[in-house]
């Protein structure tokens, strides 16, 4: 589970990706606005882990770690999901025939 902790008053990520434990720290202050807008971002990251888009280097680009995540693809795109999945209506005429 991805969290957001402070170490010697400043935030950093603590998250897992592809299955490595990985820490981004930053330079933000530990207060609540900070905190706020980091779990917003963390939110999306994980998302991103989820749906097999997530690219390393489009957040932390001068990570030691994206480079090691350079290679990795995105699982699917959602453009391919989308051809892959039929329509509601498509789904419905299917189904009832």
């Amino acid at each position: 589970m991805s969290s957001v902790n402070s170490r010697g008053g400043l935030l950093f990520f603590d998250l897992r990706v592809h299955g490595n434990r990985c820490r981004e720290y930053t330079k933000l202050r530990d207060t609540k606005p900070n905190r706020e807008k980091m779990e917003a971002a963390l939110n999306k990251i994980e998302a991103e882990i989820v749906l097999g888009t997530f690219d390393y280097s489009k957040y932390f680009p001068g990570s030691k770690n994206a480079e090691k995540f350079a290679d990795a693809q995105p699982a699917a795109t959602i453009s391919q999901t989308k051809t892959a999945t039929p329509l509601y209506k498509e789904f419905v005429k299917t189904w009832f025939n």
